[in-house]
């Protein structure tokens, strides 16, 4: 290797990159979350992967307990609440809904992140053509 090109070899940390927009970082939806919500949105963000550009597993990503653990959140009522605020802003959105029957007791509610459509994940999920991008439209309550 040239002397030129090692001064780029160490100008970052190796390992998976995730974008996230400077129109989602700067937006009402993502400036006003609750500590926890933004921990449940990095847990489920640290699972997508990219392939050619765009994403291959979105609308498979889950947020378990176990998972929420090793996170350092260690109640189910906190990720819940977590969770919801994340759907109720759009920065997520449900790909699969488990009720907990005796043949769904292992599988996760599944989730999307909305900056991209949803991956057909071997079939698990639907796939779409576009995102929904629901962050964009959320507007805090105004104070009474």
């Amino acid at each position: 290797m040239s002397k030129a090109n090692s001064k780029y070899t160490k100008r970052r940390v190796s390992g998976i990159f995730y974008p996230l927009p400077a129109n989602l970082v700067n937006s009402a939806s993502f400036q006003t979350l609750s500590p926890m919500g933004l921990k449940v949105f990095m847990l489920i963000l640290s699972q997508v992967r990219f392939k050619g550009g765009g994403t291959v597993n979105n609308g498979d990503l889950s947020a378990t307990f176990t998972q929420a653990q090793a996170w350092g959140i260690n109640s189910k009522a906190t990720l819940r609440k977590a969770i919801d605020e994340l759907l109720a802003r759009g920065l997520i959105e449900q790909t699969r809904q488990v009720l907990f029957s005796a043949t769904d007791k292992n599988r996760p509610n599944l989730y999307a992140i909305t900056l991209w459509a949803v991956d057909s994940c071997n079939g698990k999920v639907t796939a779409t053509k576009a995102p929904s991008a629901n962050w964009l439209h959320w507007q805090p309550e105004a104070a009474v």
